[in-house]
């Protein structure tokens, strides 16, 4: 039921208390809020048994919309007890913030089987895909009979279970979560603020409409996907995917091999007219069925007329990225289920686990710092390392040595270093609003006043002409790095920018923005070239490839999204394997590894040619600030909140 003046505490991380639980880890964050793993605050077990989604105060402000969301949680206890349909056990507010208590499921979302048989090769099989159709239309069928539309059906708000020992291994069990938010998600258009949400929504859902209509459209997108390996449009701009769904032969290019029969179907789930689509998702799911089953009749015909069993060759499919050649090979009519695949990337604890590009050795850690080590920036020969830490020093290293070579005391603590192109100087930031530069003898030369705001960003150009510096206060900043004269101030952001960061061949310059959006311009005249929207939630860290051609961005949402810097359209958004708001971003100088270090302390090492995860354990803190690669080489640096610095390097030789 609805709790008002239930006692509650608020969100603590601190004591790891959020409303009247305890958490035990972060799980992820979508547009309409963040979602934890928790247990009563009175439970002293060592499991979560809950997932407690705090709900975004700008989305559920207003007594309309609290009463949008207490009709629909209302409406749950006629399906309460459905196996296919994720139980919402509470509802609940505190202090203005509004809480979705539901029980933990242990699945995995089956965005996240997608993404990793993708990267393998691989899709799911018609007959899981006849699984996941059955009970995902039973499921939907259900809450359309007690007047709840999902409205945001998407791979992430399915959780499936398999069967992975047995002698018919399969899908056993999907259940959808998230099926109170349709009129929120509808009402405010939240599915435009992240692209993977705008490929599954119907069309009619960006002009504020929604019905059970909506909810086929969404099935068929997914059933898709499953088929094909492929989403039946690139993942861009939400205003880009609309474009997408209004060309009526998209499909058939994204997937060319689906029989002809198939893809009717699909593509009639799929019209940009609600009318025009199946009457029913009943009558939708038998004609799939129906057309399924005999693909596989055929199919299986062909084989035994060809004398046994047929190796299909794969097909290689490009998909946004031509310009830095990371290819995902995805399956043509390979049919392998779904269990088979996770036997092979799953380990018996049921974690992912990606096949490595190297392992790595920590060579080196110390206590640079009495309170966080919250920035850090290799030297151009990668023989020194700067760390700038809360205790208002900035500490010069050797890396391997116990102490410092120099110590700069500064006026606050920072958030930002940078070394000059030449090696000669070191620019920093602090929270009293300042940048300054520093010689190697630790002597502080010259301040540079942000007017206002925490410098939470510093960053030279290439060619070290220029220094850029962003501001809590919104304020990005570029000067004349020998006069320090300020060239201009950049316009667009509102808000915190978080990280600065100029392209390698420095024609442009991007910010990271708490807003949520991506800030380009153009280096040489300060104008603005691009807003990139997308995210759902602040972004802390931006970085552009060594080739300049892809620039990623991460924060509180735990996704790395990729542009493509020629159209500055969204290349890729790769899953959320990061458990906590990511802060730093770091790429390889081969373009080939992007490091992504979150708050609680984890680093996950993307392989850029397969697009998948190596995740790396981290014993030294338990929330990280910053990660830098040395140049030309495998070996990491991180910067922790307890004031540590460590350094991994690659087992076997670190050169790049």
């Amino acid at each position: 039921m609805w709790s008002e003046g239930r006692s509650m505490s608020r969100v603590n991380l601190e004591n790891g208390l959020l409303g009247g639980y305890r958490i035990h880890r972060y799980i992820g964050s979508g547009p309409l809020g963040q979602v934890y793993a928790v247990s009563s605050a009175e439970d002293r077990r060592p499991k979560a048994s809950f997932a407690l989604k705090r709900l975004r105060s700008e989305v559920v402000g207003g007594d309309q919309n609290r009463r949008m969301l207490q009709r629909a949680f209302d409406q749950t206890r006629d399906v309460a007890d459905h196996s296919h349909i994720a139980s919402s056990l509470d509802l609940f507010f505190d202090e203005g913030d509004v809480y979705l208590l539901s029980p933990l499921d242990t699945g995995e979302s089956l965005e996240t089987i997608l993404w990793r048989a993708r990267a393998q090769g691989y899709h799911l099989s018609p007959p899981d895909t006849l699984t996941l159709l059955a009970m995902g239309a039973t499921a939907l069928e259900a809450l359309h009979a007690v007047g709840i539309t999902h409205g945001d059906l998407k791979p992430s708000n399915m959780r499936a279970a398999s069967n992975q020992t047995g002698s018919d291994p399969g899908l056993l069990d999907i259940r959808v979560s998230d099926y109170i938010f349709a009129d929120l998600v509808t009402s405010q258009q939240s599915m435009r603020r992240q692209s993977d949400a705008s490929i599954y929504a119907a069309p009619e859902q960006f002009d504020r409409n929604v019905s059970p209509s909506s909810d086929q459209y969404a099935l068929a997108a997914i059933l898709f996907r499953c088929l094909t390996g492929v989403t039946p449009f690139l993942p861009r701009s939400a205003d880009a995917i609309i474009e997408q769904k209004r060309d009526a032969s998209i499909l058939a290019l994204r997937a060319p091999e689906l029989p002809a029969k198939t893809l009717a179907v699909l593509r009639r789930a799929m019209d940009m007219r609600p009318e025009a689509r199946y009457p029913s998702l009943q009558e939708f799911s038998q004609e799939l069925t129906a057309v399924l089953k005999q693909a596989e009749q055929d199919a299986g015909e062909l084989l035994l007329r060809g004398g046994g069993v047929r190796r299909m060759g794969r097909r290689d499919m490009l998909i946004g990225l031509a310009a830095t050649g990371a290819t995902f090979l995805v399956t043509g009519l390979f049919h392998s289920r779904l269990a088979d695949v996770g036997a092979r990337l799953v380990n018996p604890a049921g974690s992912a686990v990606a096949q490595p590009a190297a392992a790595y050795d920590r060579t080196w850690i110390v206590k640079a710092h009495a309170v966080k080590t919250a920035a850090l920036a290799w030297s151009p020969t990668g023989t020194r390392l700067a760390t700038g830490g809360g205790d208002n020093t900035v500490r010069i290293w050797t890396p391997g040595a116990a102490r410092p070579l120099a110590t700069i005391q500064t006026a606050s603590s920072l958030d930002a270093v940078a070394w000059s192109p030449n090696g000669e100087m070191i620019a920093f930031g602090e929270d009293a609003g300042f940048v300054r530069l520093a010689n190697l003898e630790g002597r502080v030369v010259t301040s540079i006043d942000m007017r206002g705001g925490k410098a939470y960003g510093v960053v030279w150009s290439p060619d070290g002409s220029r220094l850029v510096g962003c501001a809590a206060n919104g304020r990005v900043i570029v000067w004349d790095a020998k006069t320090l004269k300020e060239y201009y101030s950049l316009s667009g952001p509102q808000d915190q920018v978080r990280a600065v960061t100029f392209s390698p061949d420095g024609r442009v310059i991007a910010g990271a923005c708490v807003d949520e959006n991506v800030y380009v311009w153009n280096a040489h005249t300060g104008a603005l070239v691009a807003q990139l929207p997308g995210s759902s939630g602040a972004l802390y860290t931006v970085a552009f490839s060594p080739d300049g051609s892809l620039l990623a961005a991460a924060g509180v949402d735990t996704r790395l999204r990729m542009w493509r810097t020629d159209t500055y359209q969204v290349a890729m958004i790769l899953p959320p394997e990061n458990t906590a708001s990511v802060r730093a971003l770091s790429w390889s100088s081969d373009g080939r590894v992007l490091a992504a270090g979150s708050a609680d302390g984890a680093i996950v090492l993307w392989d850029m040619d397969t697009i998948t995860p190596e995740q790396v354990s981290i014993a030294a803190g338990d929330g990280m600030f910053c990660l830098a690669w040395k140049q030309r080489t495998r070996t990491l640096a991180a910067g922790f909140a307890n004031g540590m610095l460590a350094v991994w390097q690659a087992r076997g030789g670190s050169a790049v």
